[in-house]
């Protein structure tokens, strides 16, 4: 198929650029022309290094520690069934070691269980609220844990703070990630 002379440059296998554009090109490189030195030039933004570093240092002022928080908070909630083993739990509830395992184990499949849902929940609400509301019941239902005269009672609260508690790492994650 033979190429006309009205056909586009790449087409034609031209790619030279004229020297008018390279010479403006080098002079300011802030602006940006086509490679065949036709189209309109257009200003990129320049960068405020200070204010990029105020930003950030804001950033990690306001968004670290209480994600440090959280996540510390999240990690004590789980592990707190084991000092409280220590101090007699099983005796005080009347349980055996089979069922102290599976009342630990079971926090872990409502927080599979709830990850993806907890996460389609965070598209329809504002991060902010959701990781609030979700941060606000687990805290609830770990200082009620401390209250459980029954083995089942142990399960319903290790299933629940289970479901809450999965909506946190995975919601936080997606939320940094979204802004």
């Amino acid at each position: 198929m033979p190429i006309s002379k009205d056909s586009s440059p790449a087409m034609r296998g031209d790619f030279s650029v004229d020297e008018k554009t390279s010479a403006s090109h080098a002079d300011n490189p802030s602006t940006f022309r086509t490679p065949t030195g036709k189209g309109h030039e257009e200003q990129l933004p320049e960068i405020d290094h200070a204010a990029e570093a105020r930003l950030l240092r804001k950033l990690d002022l306001y968004i670290i520690p209480p994600t440090m928080l959280l996540y510390l908070f999240s990690f004590l909630d789980r592990v707190n069934v084991g000092n409280a083993k220590l101090y007699g739990m099983e005796a005080d509830l009347g349980i055996t070691d089979t069922q102290y395992s599976t009342a630990v184990s079971l926090l872990f499949v409502t927080y599979i269980l709830c990850e993806t849902p907890s996460n389609l929940v965070l598209k329809r609400m504002r991060p902010s609220r959701w990781i609030s509301l979700i941060t606000t019941c687990w805290a609830i239902v770990a200082t009620l844990t401390g209250l459980v005269q029954s083995y089942g009672g142990l399960i319903v609260c290790r299933l629940i703070l289970g479901a809450l508690e999965a909506g946190l790492f995975p919601g936080m994650h997606l939320n940094l990630l979204l802004q």
